[in-house]
């Protein structure tokens, strides 16, 4: 049963699931800047650490993690979002998130989303002008989710490996893809945190989708010291081999 944290705390008024309030979200003028500085630490403490050392992007905490071992893949060059990265680049940090997404595959399904911004100052990307998808583990599929809402938009598959490849570049856009799946939508009323709203509905709390207001900093906690926990256990697999042989290949005493 997923956890919402126990000493969250609001920093604003209530909110209600709404179609549109721009109010939700302040401009933060590049908010992972120390990612395409290339540093390892921004900050914010609790969420601006890499948490993976890759040449090309940061994993990262997300803030607002309305369940835990929820993450953000940033690249580390200029982008408002993935549609605008290179091919070859967005669908490297696409196989980075599932790579990362496998290492929970067995007890978790992995969904990775974006709310794509066209503009600077979206209220799709809710004000955080550089590109980042959201990697985040359910117990639920988020496609099926999406799918059965009662909302006009139109949602299109599209190709898993490149899901950006035929976005509108002039239009706001809705992803979200599973290991095997990927569909996209140009919403006509674009909400900020389209898909936050939707996770925090079927966890029980509507109310506490805007990570401005609920940080749900023990997820946050939570997600770090498992995402740790996975790279101590990959890297003592990666050394079991090498320490058998070096007992295999050890002289025998006389």
């Amino acid at each position: 049963m997923w956890s919402v944290g126990d000493s969250n705390h609001k920093l604003g008024r209530s909110m209600s699931i709404v179609t549109e309030e721009k109010s939700d979200c302040l401009v933060t003028p590049r908010r992972f800047e120390w990612v395409v500085q290339g540093k390892s630490f921004g900050p914010d403490p609790a969420c601006d650490h890499d948490l993976w050392s890759h040449s090309r992007a940061a994993v990262v905490p997300s803030l607002g993690a309305i369940v835990p071992y929820w993450y953000l893949v940033v690249p580390r060059v200029h982008a408002l979002s993935f549609r605008q990265l290179q091919q070859g680049l967005r669908r490297e940090l696409l196989q980075l998130a599932r790579g990362i997404g496998s290492r929970f595959a067995e007890r978790l399904i992995p969904v990775y989303f974006e709310h794509g911004g066209a503009t600077t100052g979206s209220s799709v990307s809710c004000g955080t002008d550089q590109a980042h998808l959201h990697l985040v583990m359910l117990n639920y599929h988020l496609i099926d989710k999406v799918l059965a809402q009662n909302g006009g938009d139109r949602w299109i598959d599209a190709d898993a490996s490149d899901p950006w490849a035929n976005i509108p570049g002039e239009r706001d856009y809705y992803l979200v893809a599973s290991d095997e799946r990927a569909i996209w939508s140009t919403p006509s009323s674009p909400a900020s945190q389209f898909f936050r709203r939707l996770i925090a509905e079927v966890a029980g709390v509507p109310d506490r989708w805007n990570y401005r207001e609920w940080p749900h900093t023990d997820n946050v906690l939570i997600g770090r010291r498992e995402f740790d926990r996975l790279q101590r256990d990959a890297l003592a697999s990666e050394l079991r081999p090498a320490r058998r042989t070096l007992l295999e290949v050890r002289p025998a005493s006389t």
